[in-house]
């Protein structure tokens, strides 16, 4: 029976583990988007172009993704740039989930864009959906959860 304990506890502690190694990657790539966002430019621009795109994938399910251009200008030369952060664009089996997460990126709407003053083309626009609030407390609480049960299994292993 002891050795079945010792067994489950090392088995929690590697899943959590992974559920951690994950959470953290995922919101590694947040942070990594804030330190961007501190070192870029701002400048404000323009969405020109935005529409759900949608495709099959391997399985041949549908997929949805927003895809969005935004127009801006840096020293009086135009510029464009589709790339979202953090984590780029969502995709999803649902029209309507993407359609509520990205519904202010709507053509000529006014949206800060972020670029590099070395090189203006190295651009993203900041946009936080509501998915990725959602995900981060998932995230958070998970990380929580993570390190408890890793604790409370280490003292098990340890007091046996």
């Amino acid at each position: 029976v002891k050795f079945y304990s010792l067994i489950r506890y090392c088995f929690a502690i590697v899943i959590m583990f992974v559920i951690l190694s994950f959470c953290l990657f995922f919101l590694g790539g947040f942070g990594l988007t804030l330190y961007k966002i501190s070192t870029y430019c701002k400048v404000e621009g323009v969405v020109s172009n935005s529409d759900i795109v949608e495709y099959r994938n391997k399985r041949g399910t549908w997929i949805y993704s927003m895809s969005c251009n935004v127009d801006y200008v840096v020293g009086g030369r135009k510029y464009s740039t589709s790339k979202i952060y953090p984590k780029g664009n969502i995709s999803s089996n649902f029209e309507i989930f993407i359609k509520w997460n990205y519904q202010d990126l709507l053509d000529k709407t006014i949206v800060p864009v972020y670029y590099n003053s070395k090189d203006p083309s190295d651009s993203f626009i900041f946009y936080i959906c509501k998915f990725v609030w959602i995900a981060m407390l998932i995230c958070c609480l998970l990380i929580v959860f993570s390190v408890v049960l890793i604790r409370k299994s280490i003292v098990k292993i340890l007091r046996r």
